[in-house]
C-alpha cells in the first residue's frame, strides 16, 4: 500500500484512465471524500493485476494543506514479512516466525521442511505451536493473518 501526495506521486507511469483519475483526485487535494465504496477505483495496468485505488478523508480541519489520502494497493507488490512482528505479538519462536511466513507465501508443508532441513513430522509439530500462538486453527487463517501483519513497518 502506498500513500501519495502531489509532491510525491510520479503520476506519468499509470497508463490512460488511471493517470488522469489520479492528478484529478492530486489536484483536488483540498476536497472532502465521503469513505464509502465509490471512492475504490481499479486502476488497469497493462501485463499485470490492476491497482486498487483509494481516497480517504483526513480529520484535519485546516483550511491550508491536503484533506485525503489517495491509497494505492499493488496487488502483483510481493508483502514485506515481518518475522519481528510474528515473534513479538504472538511470541512465536524466530523458527516458528520463519515457518509462518513460508506458509504466508505459499510454501508446502513439504516444501517448508526441506527449506528448514528438517522433516515434515517436525513442521506439522510447529504448525500446531503457531496456530495456538496464533489463536488460529487452519493454515488459511494463518496466512490471513501473517498477511495482515505485512502492513506493519
Amino acid at each position: 500500500m502506498f500513500c501519495l501526495s502531489r509532491s510525491e506521486v510520479e503520476v506519468d507511469v499509470l497508463d490512460g484512465l488511471g493517470r488522469g483519475i489520479v492528478k484529478r483526485l492530486l489536484n483536488q487535494g483540498r476536497a472532502r471524500f465521503q469513505l464509502d465504496s465509490e471512492n475504490w477505483i481499479l486502476v488497469e495496468r497493462p501485463d499485470q493485476r490492476p491497482l486498487i485505488m483509494n481516497a480517504v478523508p483526513l480529520p484535519i480541519d485546516e483550511v491550508d494543506g491536503s484533506h485525503s489520502v489517495l491509497l494505492l494497493i499493488d496487488l502483483d507488490a510481493t508483502p514485506i514479512l515481518n518475522h519481528g512482528a510474528l515473534e513479538q505479538v504472538f511470541g512465536l519462536t524466530r523458527t516458528e516466525a520463519k515457518l509462518a511466513t513460508l506458509m504466508a507465501q505459499g510454501a508446502t508443508l513439504a516444501e517448508a521442511a526441506a527449506l528448514q532441513g528438517v522433516r515434515v513430522a517436525t513442521v506439522r509439530a510447529q504448525l500446531r505451536a503457531i496456530f495456538a500462538k496464533t489463536h488460529t486453527h487452519r493454515q488459511a487463517e494463518l496466512v490471513m493473518l501473517v498477511s495482515r501483519l505485512s502492513s506493519l513497518p
